[in-house]
């Protein structure tokens, strides 16, 4: 996936700001290919769902871990993610997936749990999607990039335009 085109925006995103902390090239090599392949592949489950807001707006979602445990049969497929983060706890992991529009369309506001805590946001495809900090930052979407922040107030996911989906990631943790 590392040959599609990137964002102009996406290079040139500040890394590190009081709000949020941007890693690229999170995962080794081989672990990013090995991720997308399985994400890619006919076994990989995903679930419809559509947006809060309009329900005009779908997605796929995988959800890895919720209520306490692990729930997907590809939880081991996280462990380069876990050596990296090394939380003391999880709250959840997701992976979505939206499907391209004809413009960058805005989902309604992400907001699963009303108290604070950190979330690592990884893009796992370069595209023009972003998703938009509550201060109006917008992250863009870059193959195998990670960004750290807190949640403490929803923030939005988009579609993209140039690609045939936009796939996340979303490890949220104590």
């Amino acid at each position: 996936m590392s040959d599609r085109v990137v964002n102009p925006d996406a290079l040139l995103q500040k890394k590190t700001t009081g709000t949020y902390r941007i890693v690229d090239d999170f995962l080794e090599l081989s672990d990013y290919n090995n991720l997308v392949k399985d994400l890619l592949s006919g076994d990989f489950d995903w679930y419809h769902n559509h947006d809060t807001v309009r329900d005009d707006m779908h997605y796929f979602a995988h959800i890895f871990y919720t209520n306490y445990g692990f729930s997907s049969k590809f939880a081991n497929k996280l462990n380069p993610f876990i050596k990296k983060i090394n939380p003391a706890s999880f709250v959840h992991i997701r992976a979505s997936l939206f499907s391209q529009h004809k413009e960058v369309v805005e989902f309604g506001v992400t907001n699963e749990f009303a108290f604070k805590h950190k979330c690592m946001l990884y893009f796992v495809n370069a595209n023009d999607g972003y998703t938009k900090l509550p201060c109006g930052t917008k992250l863009f979407s870059k193959d195998n990039r990670a960004v750290f922040f807190e949640v403490g107030t929803p923030y939005i996911d988009t579609t993209c335009t140039n690609d045939v989906f936009r796939m996340t990631m979303e490890f949220n943790y104590f």
